[in-house]
């Protein structure tokens, strides 16, 4: 998991007008431009009509694993969060053209629990010196 030393959060301030926000996210494995309608609930940020593009990295190259990673980095900078839920917006092209995806929940908690956990053997053992 990324902290709030790994990335750093710029807002394009042209292109971000209450509720849209507009931001470049750099990675250590690459920058991404990320638009939403940012809603406050709480201690909840929810980005609805998410869409994010790899400035410097190829499709399909940041999955959820680095999503998970970004979002662990953005709530440890952004430290009133304990929860983040992205709503993705609907396809316009493609295929799936119109199909919306499911929301996508990233909990304080949760991505501590992700990060401390032990790493596993391929086989789901823990095999020391095989």
């Amino acid at each position: 998991m990324w902290t709030k030393d790994d990335i750093r959060i710029l807002l394009i301030e042209d292109m971000t007008d209450h509720p849209i926000v507009t931001a470049r996210i750099t990675t250590p494995d690459g920058e991404v431009t990320m638009m939403a309608e940012a809603e406050e609930v709480d201690r909840c940020l929810y980005l609805r009509n998410f869409h994010m593009h790899g400035e410097d990295v190829g499709p399909r190259q940041f999955g959820y694993s680095r999503l998970r990673g970004l979002v662990s980095g953005v709530m440890d900078t952004l430290e009133n969060y304990d929860e983040i839920i992205i709503e993705g917006a609907a396809r316009t092209s493609g295929a799936g053209k119109g199909h919306r995806p499911r929301p996508i929940r990233f909990t304080r908690e949760a991505l501590l629990r992700k990060a401390h956990r032990e790493p596993e053997h391929p086989g789901g053992s823990h095999r020391p010196g095989k």
